[in-house]
């Protein structure tokens, strides 16, 4: 099965030196809905199932330190879907780096279950990762989390993040994605056939 390439050596995985970032932070703090390919001259389309779309805002209300994210605009528990592509021609375009940073606001304890899947051309699962935001003390906060993929091939077509809704929230801050072949990613240890995931979380409370 695809999912047990995820056994390989776990490196120390790093943004490559070319990889496309968006931040979403290029509109206002009121929640604006944007279209499918509002960033399609970067290589993605973003899209989700609900028929109110996806929005670009603070969803948060200016109550934790993140104030911009990318959100399903009904909020509730959605997926949204990222699909890498030539930006001319709208064909699949893999990457073999994944990067998303997420904001959690959390009402009591523990929030809701989230899920990131990531899919070749073909949409068979390549990775799958699950966890639930909490805070550390049991009362409403926030928790921050970057999940950092990287592939020794081009594989990446697309990738699936399921959100959660009202009253727990989620927020994308920062998606990246790499899809053009970077000569260093050998990272030092001479093993290009591995695959490597990080993760990192930082914790808010108030």
């Amino acid at each position: 099965m695809p999912i047990a390439r995820l056994l390989l050596p776990l490196l120390l995985t790093v943004v490559p030196a070319g990889a496309t970032t968006i931040d979403f932070f290029n509109q206002g703090a009121f929640p604006t809905q944007i279209a499918p390919d509002r960033y399609l001259s970067s290589g993605v389309l973003l899209d989700t199932p609900s028929s109110d779309g996806l929005c670009i805002g603070d969803r948060f209300g200016g109550v934790f330190p993140s104030a911009r994210q990318l959100f399903p605009c009904n909020d509730q528990s959605e997926v949204i879907r990222f699909t890498f592509v030539n930006p001319v021609t709208q064909l699949p375009s893999p990457s073999n780096f994944f990067g998303l940073t997420l904001m959690f606001g959390v009402l009591v304890n523990d929030g809701d279950p989230w899920e990131l899947s990531i899919f070749d051309v073909n949409h068979d699962l390549l990775v799958s990762i699950t966890d639930v935001p909490h805070t550390d003390d049991g009362g409403a906060g926030s928790d921050l989390e970057q999940i950092l993929v990287s592939w020794p091939k081009f594989e990446f077509a697309s990738a699936e993040f399921l959100t959660s809704g009202s009253p727990n929230l989620t927020g994308v801050d920062h998606l990246q994605f790499s899809q053009v072949p970077e000569p260093n990613l050998m990272w030092g240890t001479g093993l290009l056939l591995a695959a490597g995931i990080l993760r990192r979380k930082w914790k808010f409370e108030r």
